[in-house]
């Protein structure tokens, strides 16, 4: 990663560029590339050990674009076939690209722009249109350091707090949105007008799934097809190994030929599970391993690391987790080694059966979800907002309204699927992505779209 952040339209030069781009990359250890239009400028930067060659940007007779992110199934960003997309329409094929990205495109004949989201909106993508010029970023602190910044959003505060995460497009900021999952935004300046596209499937349950032995044979096929590529790109890369199955599944797909490429690494406090089954499990491979233990000196950098985690999460991951920066910076020596970071998070929420109440789901959602009905714990917000709390709970109604209408009756199991992978799942670990990419690519096959597809053809 780290990001990208720019600005087009009538009276662009107004803004202090510089800035405004110094959000993308908090830990100054990515190179930044900049690409000046007419009409305004793109900047991005990128970690300089990345699986992913080439350059971030693009510029050709038609055509200025720039990405951020990571894709799986290329080595380089596919220029060509993005702005053929963009030129025919045919937006669906984004869909086929797996990773965690976002393009910005500006057509220079029709004076068009778009942006475009990832599958999960997990590689997170804002903007905010004011007047005559749009102002893109993959960082929420970009919009901060604007002349005349925009004002805290409460409706961002209520989702927060209801939710445990924010639910919609709306963010800590007054007329910032973030991009929902597989979407592109068009914005022509020409005359102002704004379109959403979404371009993305929605994952749904088989009727009849596939059984026995022949979902065996069916995960089996996929799994060999689509987890090595997560490993390739790079000389190196780091794997993600505790005494869960989720790790440990993927670890079983690393081809042979790749193994002298790996090492795999665990933290936590000396003598946890996790430590004690991880090493076992790494000597039975045979594989190199690295434990990041939380001692003395972990506890001495805890203060720091609090706010560390805020800021380059960019606000998307609690303090609850201070200890990811600490973990991903031994790791990859400050972003020097491993390109590849794979992680295993995602198994057990999509291949256990979609329980209607797991961890990260909040209470009020928990109710939801097994009542089948809307829920708002009117004593305990009653008391959170006080003379506020009828704006507070007709907010969330609306949001439920707009949640059920999409998915589907909130008693089914179908309906929190669903949600679950469109919503619950990016907003539950894209903190952890945001910290970890800024030392490397961060890599989670399973949330690969045949993967995925695969959870919905089987039965298990």
């Amino acid at each position: 990663m780290p990001g990208m952040s720019g600005v087009l339209g009538r009276g662009y030069e107004k803004i202090d560029i510089s800035s405004i781009t110094s959000a993308i990359d908090p830990l100054s250890i990515a190179d930044p590339e900049t690409l000046s239009l007419d009409e305004g400028i793109f900047v991005v930067s990128s970690l300089k050990n990345t699986p992913l060659r080439g350059p971030r940007h693009y510029e050709d007779s038609l055509y200025a674009a720039c990405f951020s992110g990571d894709l799986i199934d290329a080595q380089t960003v596919p220029w060509g076939d993005v702005t053929s997309i963009i030129r025919e329409g045919n937006y669906k094929k984004f869909s086929e690209y797996n990773g965690f990205f976002a393009f910005a495109l500006f057509d220079k004949e029709k004076k068009d722009f778009y942006i475009v989201s990832d599958n999960f909106s997990l590689h997170p993508l804002y903007y905010y249109i004011k007047n005559e010029y749009v102002v893109f970023s993959t960082s929420i602190s970009t919009f901060c350091r604007l002349k005349d910044p925009p004002v805290i959003n409460i409706n961002w505060l209520y989702e927060y707090l209801y939710f445990s995460h924010p639910m919609s497009e709306a963010t800590i900021l007054k007329s910032v949105y973030r991009m929902p999952p597989a979407s592109i935004l068009k914005y022509e300046l020409k005359n102002s007008e704004i379109s959403l596209i979404e371009y993305g499937k929605r994952f749904q349950r088989a009727e009849k799934p596939l059984k026995g032995k022949d979902a065996l044979e069916k995960a089996l096929s996929v799994f060999e097809e689509r987890v090595p590529k997560y490993f390739g790109c790079s000389d190196k890369f780091a794997h993600a190994l505790t005494g869960g199955y989720d790790t440990r599944t993927v670890l079983s797909f690393v081809p042979e030929e790749m193994r002298d490429r790996m090492i795999t690494y665990t933290y936590g406090l000396i003598g946890s599970d996790d430590l004690i089954e991880a090493l076992m499990i790494a000597k039975a491979a045979n594989l190199p391993h690295m434990e990041i233990c939380f001692e003395d000196e972990f506890l001495n950098q805890l203060p720091d690391l609090i706010y560390e985690t805020t800021y380059i999460s960019d606000g998307l991951e609690n303090i609850n987790r201070s200890y990811l920066p600490y973990v991903y910076r031994i790791l990859t020596d400050n972003g020097q080694r491993f390109p590849i970071i794979i992680s295993g998070i995602a198994a057990d929420a999509i291949f256990r059966g979609h329980a209607p109440s797991p961890h990260y789901i909040s209470y009020d959602m928990k109710q939801v979800f097994t009542k089948g009905e809307k829920f708002i714990d009117k004593e305990f917000f009653g008391q959170v907002f006080g003379d506020g709390f009828d704006d507070f709970s007709q907010y969330i109604d609306r949001v439920l309204d707009g949640m059920q209408d999409r998915y589907g009756e909130f008693g089914s199991l179908r309906t929190f699927f669903s949600f679950m992978l469109a919503k619950l799942l990016p907003r539950h670990f894209d903190g952890e992505a945001s910290v970890a990419g800024n030392f490397g690519a961060f890599r989670i096959p399973f949330l690969d779209q045949d993967l995925i597809q695969l959870s919905c053809d089987i039965e298990y």
